[in-house]
């Protein structure tokens, strides 16, 4: 199996507003191959989720499954371009732990796409 390439954008903050919330200046692209990209599961409404992470009636567009390869950094409010479009992180994944690698991909992404 293999995946393909999307590009990851950070964001980059240039200090903060009046009201102490961040600027965003610009994004940072990172390119990462062998990612597996599945359609999404509709709204999300798993009520073992952790609502603050993945709160009910988000709507999952894509699941992506990162490579163990790609050097973990985390992904909150990044955004992920896949086949030219662009979707937003849900929260902030962590990589699945513990020694145990069974197959190449242990970070799973859900992104949504805000226009609907």
């Amino acid at each position: 199996m293999k995946g393909e390439t999307v590009t990851v954008l950070f964001p980059v903050f240039n200090g903060v507003d009046a009201l102490n919330n961040p600027i965003e200046a610009a994004s940072k692209e990172e390119q990462v191959e062998n990612v597996l990209v599945s359609p999404g599961s509709g709204v999300f409404a798993n009520a073992n989720a952790d609502s603050e992470l993945q709160p009910y009636g988000i709507e999952v567009s894509r699941i992506c499954y990162f490579p163990r390869s790609w050097t973990y950094k985390s992904l909150r409010g990044a955004k992920i371009r896949i086949r030219g479009r662009e979707y937003s992180v849900l929260g902030d994944p962590e990589p699945l732990d513990g020694g145990m690698s069974p197959t190449a991909w242990n970070l799973e992404v859900d992104v949504t796409d805000k226009e609907g």
